[in-house]
């Protein structure tokens, strides 16, 4: 179900339910899912930020009491472009490393790091006071970022024949995630590009893929993964490509919560 606003009427007792909040430049969304099973309870809300301040972000919390419940577990996701892949490492490398691949920033920023595999670690920044904010008011909460998300779950997923495969999730709002892996399984490629439009995602997509390997397209909507299939079928009439195929559980979450990103609905699974 998606609320407008969530109060706390909407839920009797969250201590069995768990909260997912996924925080995007402009964007605050909120899944929240009970245990696993035939029944099983799902709330959704997604709004708006008026803009990337932290009081926007505490606003926009404050103003849905029930994400403030005695919850199981809290994830919250990071969707920030400001990134990169790394080795594991200590906290100083990193750091390290942003300060030489990312541009300068004019406010204090923290250094996040979130393992995708064996293959290594998406370093990520977050503006300082909104993770100073998010770990006040949500102390056991897990950070994540969406990439990081995106690669482990696509990892497990199996591939044809063993074959190389390319996966792109293509979210809408200009939120776009490319992974890549070998006939091995082992990442090659992970990105995630902020396309303004349909031929951005097919570009982004073919840039990572050799001809002869199959595509796997994931998508917010129908129309949105049908664009950007006939686009990719211009440019190679001959390319494979495939819908992105879930599990039952998956897909009765993104039934129930359509607005759902593919790493909010990844997670409940990590």
């Amino acid at each position: 179900m998606t609320s407008a606003t969530l109060t706390k009427e909407l839920l009797e007792d969250a201590s069995a339910h768990r909260l997912i909040l996924r925080v995007a430049p402009r964007r605050l969304s909120a899944l929240i899912a009970g245990p696993e099973g035939v029944e099983r309870s799902v709330l959704f809300h997604s709004e708006e930020l008026a803009d990337g301040s932290v009081r926007s972000l505490e606003n926009a919390i404050y103003d849905n009491p029930l994400l403030l419940s005695d919850f199981s577990t809290v994830d919250i996701i990071f969707s920030t472009p400001e990134l990169f892949l790394a080795p594991e490492g200590t906290e100083e490398l990193h750091e390290a490393m942003a300060d030489a691949m990312l541009p300068d920033s004019d406010a204090p920023r923290r250094v996040l790091a979130c393992p995708f595999g064996e293959e290594g670690t998406v370093c990520y920044t977050v503006n300082a006071d909104i993770h100073n904010f998010l770990t006040r008011t949500f102390t056991c909460a897990r950070f994540h970022h969406a990439l990081a998300i995106d690669a482990r779950a696509l990892a497990a997923l199996s591939r044809p024949d063993g074959a190389a495969t390319t996966y792109a999730l293509c979210e809408g709002e200009g939120e776009m995630a490319v992974a890549s892996f070998g006939a091995d399984g082992r990442v090659r490629y992970l990105n995630r590009p902020r396309p303004l439009t349909t031929a951005d995602c097919a570009y982004y997509l073919l840039a990572a893929t050799a001809e002869s390997e199959p595509l796997t397209i994931g998508a917010a909507d129908p129309e949105l993964q049908g664009a950007v299939s006939e686009t990719l079928r211009k440019v190679r009439p001959d390319a494979r490509i495939m819908p992105l195929a879930l599990d039952p559980e998956l897909l009765y979450l993104r039934r129930t919560a359509p607005q759902a990103t593919f790493d909010m609905i990844f997670l409940t699974q990590q």
